[in-house]
């Protein structure tokens, strides 16, 4: 089976962001091939081909459309706004067992769809693993079918992730889906709960924000459990942890249980005297 990574770009600007994130991909993993999926033409070293869009839509639609038309047996598909911080092969792995993975979209659910429970969320669609196969052209099919129904509707969703969502539901039965954990698509535009090497990250670069490749040494300083909030940083649970319990022991202990700290005053003393 043959692995790729598939970019889909409509417009020069999106076009400049894919060939950017294709450049740290092809820094971390140089062999992976890349395919580049475009309303225009482009030259760029790192896209071993650029397949033109017939008609394109300039908007998310072309997405939807091309994404089942990946050259590739086992495709990642990847956001023009995304950086790779670390080699990820073990992803394709899964599509030995799975025909799809993605991850959750952070606000789970941003638009209600009819016959699909809220305990089924939103996935984000800004890294899709698939490996092709009639159940998936099925999948694609519907999920282009139902946002382009949704866009005809009064209120519009934002995004096409409420349709992506309902085509996975709706095919659930014939589809083995794998969720992919955020090291492997790490949102930092909202709070991202951590661990290990994060291998992806997700955010469109704006000129406030932290430049992708600094963010991304940044937030691989260390491997433990982590929570990156934007705007304040790397919180390291356990250091947050061991300020908790040193608060607790020295205040608020205290302040409920007077004879404890007494008692622990005095056995703490007559341990001292012991010693000396």
């Amino acid at each position: 089976m043959s692995p790729g990574v598939v970019y889909i770009a409509s417009g020069q600007k999106y076009i400049a962001e894919a060939s950017q994130s294709a450049a740290t991909l092809h820094e971390k993993m140089p062999h992976i091939p890349i395919t580049l999926i475009a309303s225009e033409n482009t030259s760029n070293q790192h896209f071993e081909q650029v397949i033109i869009m017939e008609n394109s839509q300039y908007s998310l639609l072309d997405k939807v459309q091309y994404m089942i038309k990946s050259p590739y047996d086992y495709t990642l598909f990847l956001d023009t706004d995304t950086y790779i911080c670390e080699p990820f092969y073990e992803l394709f792995e899964l599509l030995e067992k799975f025909d799809i993975a993605t991850s959750h979209e952070q606000t789970r659910i941003s638009y209600q769809v009819d016959g699909v429970p809220d305990s089924f969320p939103e996935m984000n669609t800004g890294v899709i693993l698939f490996k092709k196969s009639p159940q998936l052209e099925k999948v694609f099919q519907d999920w282009l079918n139902f946002y382009q129904r949704d866009l005809q509707k009064t209120r519009k969703p934002k995004h096409d992730q409420p349709a992506f969502r309902e085509a996975l539901y709706q095919n659930s039965e014939y589809l083995k889906i794998a969720t992919l954990p955020p090291e492997y698509n790490c949102r930092t535009e909202k709070a991202v709960f951590i661990q290990g090497t994060v291998k992806i990250i997700h955010m469109h670069p704006k000129p406030e924000r932290m430049e992708l490749g600094k963010l991304a040494k940044y937030i691989n300083t260390n491997k433990e459990i982590r929570v990156f909030i934007p705007g304040l940083g790397l919180i390291n649970t356990r250091r947050w942890q061991l300020r908790f319990y040193t608060r607790y022991f020295t205040l608020i202990l205290p302040m409920y249980f007077p004879r404890l700290l007494g008692w622990l005053s005095y056995r703490f003393k007559k341990a001292k005297l012991k010693s000396d």
